[in-house]
């Protein structure tokens, strides 16, 4: 099986991006991003409580985060292609590490999701074999959260998808190899021919 993440800033265009490649090619399995798992879990909206009060819930937020993508990541394949919206890499190195650098994560708890983000490395995260990064201004980002009006989202800030880990591809620090800009252009599928859109593939060795 071929393991393809697909990685942005918040409003990129992921799913529609997913929905292309899930139209595409029978070939290919697309896993969206478990969103309704977060806005229930045990009865919370860990998804809405977390932008209201990111102090108080953005630990609980990131732990249920790691266990649903992990859980998502880790069924049996059924298709030769499996295409990942969002990954466990981009809640440690985007999220976790942004509601650390602003306060909302404390270093002890930040410690702890570190343990665990490490512990799901090295005994449950298979290969990857790439890295499909969608780039888009955060100002078309924000537009395309105000214009979509999901629920939980409407108290997200401009300075929240201007961050550096939401705006800027994702880093180098991944426990896997990966050569970052290998090769990129500015191609727009047809479902998503706007201004959203530099592809910019990154591949994993």
């Amino acid at each position: 099986m071929n393991f393809v993440m697909v990685e942005g800033n918040i409003g990129c265009g992921k799913s529609t991006f997913l929905r292309y490649f899930q139209q595409l090619s029978p070939k290919n399995e697309v896993m969206h991003e478990p969103l309704y798992l977060w806005k229930d879990a045990r009865g919370y909206d860990l998804f809405e409580l977390m932008y209201h009060d990111q102090r108080r819930w953005s630990v609980p937020f990131q732990a249920q985060v790691l266990v649903t993508l992990l859980d998502r990541q880790s069924k049996p394949p059924t298709k030769p292609i499996r295409l990942l919206e969002r990954s466990i890499h981009s809640s440690r190195y985007c999220f976790t590490e942004n509601m650390h650098n602003n306060g909302s994560i404390s270093d002890a708890d930040y410690e702890e999701l570190l343990k665990i983000f490490q512990w799901i490395l090295k005994n449950k995260s298979g290969p990857v074999d790439l890295i499909v990064y969608l780039r888009a201004s955060p100002t078309v980002c924000f537009e395309r959260l105000r214009a979509r009006n999901r629920s939980g989202e409407e108290d997200i800030p401009l300075r929240t998808v201007r961050r550096p880990g939401f705006s800027n591809p994702l880093r180098p620090e991944f426990s896997f190899p990966v050569v970052f800009n290998c090769y990129s252009f500015s191609w727009c599928l047809p479902p998503i021919r706007d201004a959203m859109c530099s592809l910019v593939f990154l591949f994993s060795w």
